[in-house]
């Protein structure tokens, strides 16, 4: 939350590595992803008519129904599970983003 106008593209660049990493590490670690589409991406891909489009985004020259037939643009992700922790604490606990900090002098 805190503005970064103050600092340089390169101060910020050099930190984002760190956070992108964290984060990665964090979702593969809550759900695993998976690809939803096997396919390389550029490739021609076809989506059956009835599949759940639900799985694929479509755009571009969309006919009324399928089957579909494209460029797959981006693979997509799939959770393969989702480990949440359970909260224990109090309610009002639940809500805090970043606790408040506190020296004691």
């Amino acid at each position: 939350m805190e503005p970064l106008d103050e600092f340089t593209d390169s101060d910020v660049g050099a930190v984002s590595r760190d956070v992108h990493a964290g984060c990665r590490d964090a979702i593969v670690r809550i759900f695993n992803p998976k690809p939803v589409r096997q396919e390389p991406e550029g490739q021609p891909v076809t989506v059956d008519h009835g599949a759940d489009l639900g799985l694929i985004s479509l755009s571009g020259n969309v006919p009324n129904k399928g089957p579909y037939q494209g460029t797959l643009l981006h693979g997509g992700w799939s959770a393969s599970t989702i480990k949440l922790p359970e909260w224990s604490g109090k309610e009002e606990a639940a809500l805090v983003i970043a606790a408040a900090k506190m020296e004691i002098t």
